[in-house]
């Protein structure tokens, strides 16, 4: 679960507690959804338009009523963590709180997304998220068993290619060093993995599109581009969300490698 948060204020200036009435939770957002230290982007709207944006969390949540409105009103500190490139994607999005995430009580949600919410062993977020690709459609994953230096998985997509790794560290600088041998594995023709049987395979990769995906449980963005390889911060949300696309939806293998490459 994610919150999104538009105000006209700018956040990195607040200093102290804020509210927001009632009337102003949006997009399925409920006073049951309230959570402590849930990941939030903060957007400051000017003109109309988004100004600012920064990721962060919520803490300290009241519950009460508002002296001058009288209406239920939640009290919470904004914790800013860091600043971040605009989001187009909530563009069109008025003043308000609003969530994104895991639908709760739902038939079609498998248990491992909560998990994947909330846990702090990486190993386990490295696990079931390997298994929510597979739910994606992605069939043929290869992972690399924890070698050193190595990424977590790579797979293909009729023409795209993609090495992931996982990571539940916000700062991904210390990723600096394994994201450029990562883009060094895709400039190359083919990419090499190791079977289960100690035998060693190639993906060929010559004339494909090249994405490292750093997956986290932070906000889309874009790091850098080597050569023909897009390196980007993939939140698991976003693949949480292609699964519920994907349910209601038909796809070919077609239309999965065009919400691949948008993500």
């Amino acid at each position: 679960m994610k919150y999104i948060m538009v105000s006209n204020i700018n956040w990195a200036r607040v200093r102290g507690r804020r509210r927001y009435t009632i009337d102003y939770l949006r997009g399925g957002m409920e006073v049951n959804k309230l959570k402590e230290n849930t990941e939030t982007i903060f957007i400051q709207l000017h003109g109309g338009e988004i100004k600012n944006a920064w990721f962060g969390k919520v803490c300290n949540i009241e519950i009460g009523r508002d002296r001058k409105s009288n209406k239920i009103a939640i009290w919470f500190n904004p914790r800013i963590d860091g600043k971040m490139p605009n989001p187009k994607e909530y563009a069109d999005y008025p003043i308000g709180w609003y969530v994104e995430g895991i639908p709760e009580n739902s038939i079609i949600t498998p248990p491992l997304f909560q998990i994947l919410e909330e846990t702090n062993n990486w190993r386990q977020f490295e696990q079931y998220t390997y298994y929510l690709l597979k739910l994606l459609g992605i069939h043929n994953i290869h992972t690399y068993r924890e070698q050193k230096g190595e990424p977590d998985g790579v797979f293909k997509v009729k023409n795209l290619v993609v090495i992931y790794d996982c990571s539940l560290k916000r700062d991904l600088d210390n990723k600096s060093t394994q994201i450029k041998n990562y883009c060094d594995m895709l400039l190359h023709d083919r990419v090499s993995y190791r079977e289960e049987n100690g035998g060693r395979r190639k993906i060929p990769t010559y004339g494909c599109k090249k994405r490292v995906w750093i997956i986290t449980r932070g906000i889309p963005r874009e790091i850098e581009k080597v050569g023909e390889v897009l390196v980007k911060e993939v939140p698991i949300y976003s693949l949480i969300d292609l699964y519920m696309k994907r349910v209601i939806e038909n796809y070919d293998e077609e239309k999965l490698e065009l919400e691949l490459l948008a993500i």
